[in-house]
């Protein structure tokens, strides 16, 4: 009887069921889930890097800026020629000039950046390295020019432009003759770093003094370099802004005029006022996060 009675309990007991996995609909949730959650992950990635790539964009830009605003001190403050009107070519005191482009645009983004300042630099450090052809070079004097050429791309409706400082060594040392038989008259002047003149003739600071044998004179607007060292005179790009004025009545404010301390075939011209100061004006833009950047550097020749 007991084990009867023990059988039917057994029998009675009910027993466990085990799971059979994940049904369909089951997955198909899990999925969709899984696929917004990475989804929502890659935007918060997308975003993060390119709030991270705009930040970086705008460091390496003030960097630039700063970089090309002491480079632009460096030059006025090793400038060799008095800016008192007018320089005599005995003197050996080289040039500066500033020359007032002709557009005077009147928008709130862009400002002047057909200006040029060009100068016969002294270093105030290590001499200036240039290259010739298959020849390098230095020298502590260097004719130096900083002007600005379209570079293709726009920017709210304005014309991006490149700022260029090009460096020209002037070789009146022991043995500019070996440089200056490497440069012919055939070599294009914008693919070597000597100061010349149209003859392969190297140029010395009292050359110099007269216009005609100035690079910005030949050169222009072909001014930059080509070939194989494109770019090299590159010292900012995305520039909206290039401008230029120049002080010289203490009494008034800075101008766009031109200045100049040249001196024409022993003829100097009506004597005019000495250059007080200069000041110029670069902005820049980075098309990423658009935000602009702007630096004034502001010389003065008085002593």
């Amino acid at each position: 009887m007991a084990t009867r009675c023990a059988r039917r309990t057994r029998q009675a007991a009910p027993q466990p069921r085990g799971r059979g996995g994940f049904s369909l609909t089951e997955l198909l949730v899990a999925s969709a889930l899984g696929l917004m959650v990475m989804a929502a992950l890659a935007s918060l990635f997308g975003v993060f890097g390119t709030g991270v790539r705009s930040s970086q964009a705008l460091v390496d830009l003030n960097a630039r800026l700063r970089a090309a605003a002491w480079h632009l001190r460096q030059d006025m403050h090793g400038a060799t020629s008095p800016v008192t009107p007018w320089v005599r070519p005995e003197a050996s005191g080289g040039y500066f000039q500033v020359i007032e482009g002709p557009t005077n645009p009147s928008g709130t983004l862009i400002g002047d950046v057909d200006d040029v300042l060009t100068m016969t630099v002294m270093s105030l450090g290590e001499p200036f390295a240039g290259r010739i052809p298959n020849c390098g070079f230095e020298s502590p004097v260097a004719e130096v020019v900083w002007f600005c050429s379209p570079s293709g791309r726009t920017f709210a409706g304005q014309t991006l432009h490149k700022l260029h400082r090009r460096q020209l060594l002037v070789s009146a040392t022991p043995g500019a003759g070996l440089y200056e038989r490497r440069i012919q008259a055939t070599i294009d002047r914008n693919l070597h770093d000597l100061s010349c003149r149209g003859n392969g003739v190297a140029n010395s600071l009292a050359d110099l003094t007269t216009p005609a044998n100035r690079f910005w004179t030949q050169a222009g607007a072909n001014a930059t370099l080509q070939g194989e060292r494109e770019g090299e005179d590159v010292v900012l790009t995305n520039v909206l802004t290039f401008d230029i004025k120049t002080l010289t009545d203490p009494s008034a404010a800075y101008s766009d005029t031109s200045f100049n301390t040249n001196y024409r075939d022993g003829n100097p011209p009506a004597a005019g006022q000495p250059l007080l100061g200069i000041q110029v004006t670069i902005r820049c833009v980075e098309p990423g996060s658009r935000q602009l950047r702007q630096t004034t550097v502001v010389h003065s020749f008085v002593r």
